[in-house]
């Protein structure tokens, strides 16, 4: 009974999918208004998949986890980009034209011969590259071979599904395939890359590869003075990850303290993590030039933030109109977390990715695909429910009688917040039942 309750759940939730990637185009008027309620719907039927799990089922059949995240994917490439993906692909023609995105912004007339129909989709125009070295290197090699969003959504996907397999390898327990499942067939992870082609998935790889390798090292017999120990090159491949991910996306560069502390004595590698985004600068004229444009833009821009959102809503709004606040109460934080939670690095790891959602200034929907590997492992499934409300910030790209467009307020962040911290509530009463020994 229950595979047949599964079934149908997994068959709604692709048809959700599929109706909601005919309004993937959110520049076409009322579009976001119809795609929302379609990927909710697919959330709905994607919990109760999970709650129907057949216990043990996916052992002997590991295709019920595979298959349906397979085909949920194919189902979405199709779907209408997210306006990132068009600079995406200009900035990987930039580089084969041997021009420099960090120093030319794609309204730069020296990149008028560059310009095609698909010129105005870039957002940002006036803005010169944000993105760290090694995915303005991965744009440019995949245009390299085709410069068509087909393509680099067909990458990014396979990244996405190398994270489910990495996850395979890193959660553990009897219910590992349902586990790992709750990220595999999660329609916000769906969307984030094979459907609007977002390219956090190649950070997610490089991040997860990370944690399972410092989650395998870190259990391997500490050193003596003289000596790295046996775990020593596994540690190093985790601080070689972090760096990665770190040259995808600038994001991971607050778990540095947290890789710090779970190195102990070899705390000194963790130094990889910036050196190899360091580096890769190199080949765009050094970390001046690739930083100078991220940290411009983001000083200023704000979106659907919830914490500092909610407190201005309630007080006042920021009288300095720059973001470097909120940054410095993110780091304070970040380090109280990594300094608490030294002796438990993956409570950390779950807590500081938890702490860039909420103070961040800016929660895209996709965003909250940053938390999932992780919440997944640590089975914190409140994450999980913020990852499908989030997607309702796309209500945002259209103004009706409630909100206007692009101006986020007490009700549209309610109902991005309230259902996860909700789920979170729930969760914590039903461990205090559970007796200790049964832990």
């Amino acid at each position: 009974m229950r595979l047949v309750l599964l079934a149908l759940a997994l068959t709604a939730e692709a048809v959700c999918i599929g109706l909601a990637g005919r309004f993937g185009d959110f520049t076409q008027a009322g579009h976001a208004l119809r795609f929302v309620p379609l990927m909710l719907g697919a959330g709905v039927c994607f919990g109760c998949a999970i709650a129907v799990f057949p216990p043990g089922v996916a052992r002997s059949l590991p295709w019920v986890v595979w298959a349906p995240c397979i085909l949920f994917r194919l189902i979405a490439l199709p779907m209408a980009l997210g306006d990132d993906l068009w600079r995406y692909l200009w900035e990987g023609r930039v580089q084969l034209a041997g021009h420099n995105p960090y120093l030319l912004s794609p309204a730069a007339p020296e990149l008028t011969p560059l310009r095609d129909a698909d010129w105005a989709r870039i957002n940002h125009a006036e803005s010169p590259a944000i993105y760290p070295p090694l995915a303005e290197l991965v744009f440019a090699a995949l245009a390299c071979v085709s410069a068509t969003p087909l393509f680099f959504k067909c990458v990014f996907t396979l990244a996405d599904l190398l994270v489910v397999g990495v996850l395979f390898k890193l959660v553990r327990g009897p219910e590992r395939h349902r586990d790992v499942a709750s990220y595999a067939w999660n329609p916000a992870v769906v969307y984030a890359f094979a459907g609007g082609g977002h390219f956090d998935s190649l950070m997610l790889l490089a991040l997860m590869a990370a944690v399972w390798a410092l989650a395998q090292g870190a259990g391997a017999p500490p050193p003596r003075r003289d000596e790295l120990g046996a775990g020593a090159p596994l540690l190093l491949a985790s601080t070689v990850g972090l760096g990665v991910a770190v040259a995808f996306k600038i994001v991971p560069i607050f778990l540095l303290p947290v890789w710090a502390f779970a190195l102990g004595r070899r705390w000194w590698l963790s130094g990889m993590a910036v050196v190899i985004p360091a580096l890769l600068t190199l080949s765009f004229g050094g970390p001046a030039i690739v930083l100078r444009p991220l940290l411009a833009f983001a000083e200023v821009t704000r979106f659907n933030d919830l914490v500092w959102g909610f407190l201005e809503q309630a007080t006042m709004a920021n009288p300095l109109g720059r973001n470097w606040p909120f940054t410095l109460a993110l780091s304070v934080t970040v380090a109280v977390i990594a300094w608490k939670m030294r002796d438990d690095w993956p409570r950390a790891v779950l807590w500081v990715l938890g702490a860039l959602l909420l103070l961040s200034p800016v929660l895209h929907p996709w965003y909250a695909t940053w938390i999932l590997p992780v919440a997944v492992w640590r089975r914190q499934p409140a994450w999980t429910v913020l990852s499908i409300t989030a997607l309702g910030g796309f209500l945002l790209w259209e103004t009706t009688p409630w909100w206007t467009a692009w101006q986020p307020n007490l009700l549209t962040r309610a109902m991005v917040a309230a259902p996860p911290l909700f789920a979170w509530v729930i969760a914590k009463r039903m461990i205090a039942k559970v007796p200790t020994s049964a832990r």
